[in-house]
């Protein structure tokens, strides 16, 4: 928009705001028409209930109403303009249906599709897929406290000593402290190394079930190493669990969407809303 324009704008806004229109608005104040088209100040209540000075209320309105104009004359123009009417008609008609028919299989998604999955079943979906399941990385289990040095006391130390995780969760739950102590829990080589200080990362053999610690100022670092599966291995089934069940969703979700086709094409059939006409020659 145009310096003049934009500065008949402004001068319009405060010509509203003098009037009171953000204390009350009845919903028939126009701010801009354009082709026959209205824009009311009531349709940026959402955009103005983010404002937080007259300032921002007056910017908010001024690049709405300079949008809101801008789309109005483009369109108008590309109408007038544009020869390939029926061509945009077709591509708009069929976005329209696609976007039903997405909704459509959503909803059936939504309403009928079974999200349980049993141990078995993603045992049975990891037993045929194995060869998908090839770590590209080293993974390993560990527990991993970093605590401030005052909790580091006789207290953690014989919880840590003697693997006590329930006890270490509830002291450590009193400050701001997330430790990894799930014993089950597999981490990639690129997680450990994202969290643990580099001093303490090359002390580490993973290789080897040991207990490594380290001071760094006025914190302190726990790691041990429980287990380690190198890369290039299979992953253990609790290590890709996650992706099993969404890859077991997804062809339930392709199953479920192909029969509901199925249905809805028997039923066309069947009340004969559909016909056939092809003929074997």
């Amino acid at each position: 928009m145009s310096k003049p324009y934009y500065i008949t704008w402004f001068l319009l806004i405060l010509c509203f705001y003098s009037c009171d229109i953000d204390q009350g608005t009845n919903g028939s104040d126009i701010l801009a028409t354009a082709y026959g088209e209205e824009l009311y100040i009531s349709e940026l209540n959402d955009h103005l209930s983010n404002a937080h000075s007259h300032s921002d209320s007056q910017f908010i309105i001024t690049r709405f109403v300079d949008t809101w104009l801008m789309d109005k004359i483009l369109y108008k123009k590309a109408t007038q303009q544009v020869k390939n009417k029926k061509e945009i008609s077709q591509k708009v008609e069929s976005y329209k249906k696609s976007l039903y028919i997405y909704a459509l299989e959503n909803y059936f998604v939504d309403e009928e599709l079974n999200t349980n999955i049993s141990i078995d079943e993603i045992d049975t979906f990891y037993a045929r897929h194995t060869k998908d399941f090839i770590l590209e990385e080293a993974i390993s289990r560990m527990l991993y406290v970093k605590l401030p040095t005052e909790m580091d006391n006789d207290t953690f130390s014989s919880y840590w000593k003697t693997e006590d995780l329930p006890a270490m969760k509830i002291y450590l739950s009193k400050e701001s402290v997330l430790p990894l102590l799930d014993d089950k829990a597999w981490y990639a080589r690129n997680h450990i190394e994202s969290i643990l200080p580099e001093k303490l990362l090359n002390k580490i053999n993973f290789n080897k079930e040991e207990t490594y610690s380290l001071n760094v100022g006025t914190t302190k670092y726990y790691v041990k190493i429980l287990e380690t599966i190198p890369a290039n291995q299979n992953a253990p089934v609790s290590f890709v669990e996650k992706d099993i069940k969404e890859r077991i969703l997804h062809e339930r979700t392709e199953k479920l969407i192909i029969q509901k086709r199925s249905d809805l094409f028997q039923d066309g059939v069947n009340n004969k809303n559909i016909t056939i006409n092809i003929t074997d020659e």
